[in-house]
């Protein structure tokens, strides 16, 4: 059995490798403190050690008369009681990091006294640069005084990392001011013991995000986006069940936008996270936080219109019900400018292609080439038909031929027309290709005579890089090469 300057030496050891409790730290609380925390945990051993010895074996009473003391502990560190030996192990725990902050002290008190006899001797021997130069140096910080730089900022968002009175670990809070920070049902805390509170609390990243937590970000352009988090992909950027931004509206399996390399992306306020589940509602939609699940409820009747701004900004997309019967409708002479299958170019997105799945209700409802949908209204002056002029090298690209059920997939490589004599010119190139028909078979880019160029679908990419896997090639999009995998040898 251990002895107790033992377990008292164990428990200190503990204190700095596990809880960060080391000189550095100490050095931020007076003795005292330290102090007055080591007698707390000896009151609640007495309290133990009392009842004991009185044949008081209530273990419930007894805990809750030790919780007591914690009212008077120090500085706001957690207090946590436990069986009468584990308090006094404690108890000599913190009186040992009280002497160390004390004999530090001293130290630095004694080298000041000796560092004012040299400054005396340089004095007396006429040494008055080197005297004047040692004084200029001021007093020197020692190591164990260096402080935190955490501050509890205006404008920051931070997270718990362990529980303390008022707030919970995982969750996150704002700061409103410097030292004040508020949670989301506006409760404020202060936080200006900044000593304490840098072991509960630290700046929000984007890696604190959890699946189904809300974020927002705002982009340089102006557009604002709140998301409902997914993970982060491998490609570092944000995946999403479905997103809200201030242009477009609300879409569902968006592909990613946000990449965690923006600083902006914040948790959303609740005023944030009420916009964008007011918008999936008006989308009919309803989320199931549980199961994190986006299922399409009852449709509501409406038609998105553009307004003006009047400020020469970009026109404001307004969502409205539908008259009832006698009623005007103001999107009665309306007409569908593109059909079913037509592929559009949505330029908010960056020149995003979409597909138009269905038209319903003055609608389009769209599909992303990478999966992800959304839909506008007849009248959106956002959106304009693809051209092959859209396209760019390194786009994967479809060829429709009427003899053949499945088109040509290839990944373009630029157009041109080449004169080969008896062979009729050609219209494009290609990096690699897919034939087409039924047997379709993966080979090396070539030149192509083109018959209905169109933008592929998520099916089609994905049929073309996995015959692309089987024949033992990888495409580089960054730097649009087509790379031979080495082949390992047999063993």
């Amino acid at each position: 059995m251990k002895r107790g300057i033992e377990l008292i030496a164990e428990e200190r050891q503990r204190q700095i490798d596990v809880e960060g409790y080391s000189e550095q730290h100490d050095s931020q609380h007076k003795a005292s403190e330290l102090i007055y925390a080591a007698i707390a945990y000896v009151e609640s051993a007495k309290i133990g050690i009392n009842c004991a010895e009185t044949g008081n074996t209530n273990e419930h009473e007894i805990m809750m008369r030790k919780v007591e003391i914690g009212r008077d502990y120090p500085f706001g560190w957690d207090f946590k009681p436990s069986t009468d030996v584990r308090d006094l192990v404690k108890a000599g725990a913190l009186i040992a990091a009280a002497i160390d902050r004390i004999l530090a002290e001293l130290a630095e008190s004694e080298g000041e006294r000796i560092r004012g006899a040299i400054i005396d001797h340089l004095k007396d021997n006429n040494l008055t640069e080197w005297a004047a130069w040692l004084e200029k140096q001021g007093k020197q910080k020692p190591a164990d005084k260096v402080e935190s730089h955490f501050r509890v900022e205006k404008g920051k968002w931070y997270i718990c990392i362990k529980n303390n009175v008022g707030i919970t670990q995982g969750n996150v809070y704002y700061g409103i001011s410097d030292g004040y920070i508020i949670d989301d049902n506006v409760r404020k805390y202060n936080c200006n013991n900044w000593a304490v509170f840098q072991r509960y609390l630290r700046l929000w990243t984007i890696q604190d995000a959890k699946d189904g937590d809300v974020l927002y970000h705002k982009a340089e352009n102006g557009i604002e986006y709140i998301v409902m988090n997914k993970c982060l992909n491998e490609h570092n950027n944000i995946d999403s069940y479905f997103i809200y931004n201030s242009i477009s509206g609300f879409g569902i399996d968006i592909p990613s936008v946000l990449s965690a390399k923006y600083d902006s992306i914040t948790p959303a306020t609740k005023e944030q996270r009420d916009l964008l589940f007011q918008k999936m509602e008006e989308a009919g939609y309803e989320w199931n936080a549980e199961n994190k699940k986006l299922k399409q409820g009852e449709q509501k009747a409406s038609y998105t219109t553009i307004v003006e701004t009047g400020d020469g900004g970009i026109n404001a997309l307004v969502t409205r019900e539908l008259p009832t019967d006698g009623e005007q409708n103001p999107t009665d002479k309306v007409e569908p400018k593109f059909k079913v299958r037509d592929w559009l170019i949505f330029n908010e997105r960056h020149n995003s292609v979409y597909q138009v799945e269905r038209i319903d209700n003055y609608r389009y409802y769209l599909r992303h080439y990478l999966g992800g949908t959304m839909s506008v209204h007849f009248d959106n002056e956002l959106i304009r038909l693809w051209t092959l002029q859209d396209a760019k090298s390194g786009d994967v690209l479809c060829d429709y031929h009427e003899a053949y059920d499945n088109p040509l997939i290839f990944i373009l490589k630029k157009f041109e027309r080449v004169n080969f004599g008896l062979v009729r010119p050609s219209d494009y190139s290609s990096y690699c290709f897919l034939t087409a028909g039924d047997r379709q078979m993966f080979k090396e880019g070539t030149y192509h005579h083109e018959h209905n160029i169109k933008p592929a679908t998520k099916e089609q990419r994905e049929i073309l890089f996995s015959k692309m896997k089987e024949g033992g090639y990888t495409f580089d999009f960054e730097n649009k090469k087509l790379k031979k995998n080495e082949q390992r040898p047999k063993v």
